[in-house]
C-alpha cells in the first residue's frame, strides 16, 4: 500500500552559540524551496498553545527550482546543510 505522505523537506537539529536548541531546514511547496527556522515555544502556558513555532529564514526569498515538479530539493550550498538563521538569542522573535 502507497503512503499518502510525501517529502517536502528536511530539518537539521542545531545549537546556537548561546546554547540554545533549534531546527533549521528547508521545505518545498509546489516548486518554490524556503527556508526555515524551527523553535521550542517557551512562552508555552496552556495545553492548547503550540510546542513549536515555525518560521521563515530571515533575508530569504523562496528559490524557483529548475527541475519543478521532480519533488527533489536542491542541494544546499555548503557541507549538505542549509545556512544557519537566528544565531543569536536576541534575534529569536519571541
Amino acid at each position: 500500500m502507497q503512503s499518502d505522505l510525501r517529502d517536502i523537506g528536511a530539518l537539521w537539529q542545531r545549537k546556537s552559540s548561546k546554547g540554545m536548541d533549534f531546527f533549521s531546514g528547508k521545505i518545498m511547496i509546489e516548486g518554490v524551496t524556503y527556508e526555515l527556522v524551527l523553535f521550542k515555544n517557551s512562552k508555552k502556558e496552556k495545553d492548547n498553545h503550540p510546542d513549536y513555532r515555525i518560521y521563515l529564514s530571515r533575508n530569504r526569498k523562496p528559490v524557483e527550482l529548475s527541475n519543478q515538479g521532480k519533488g527533489e530539493l536542491p542541494p544546499s550550498k555548503t557541507n549538505d546543510e542549509p545556512q544557519r538563521a537566528f544565531m543569536n538569542e536576541e534575534d529569536i522573535p519571541f
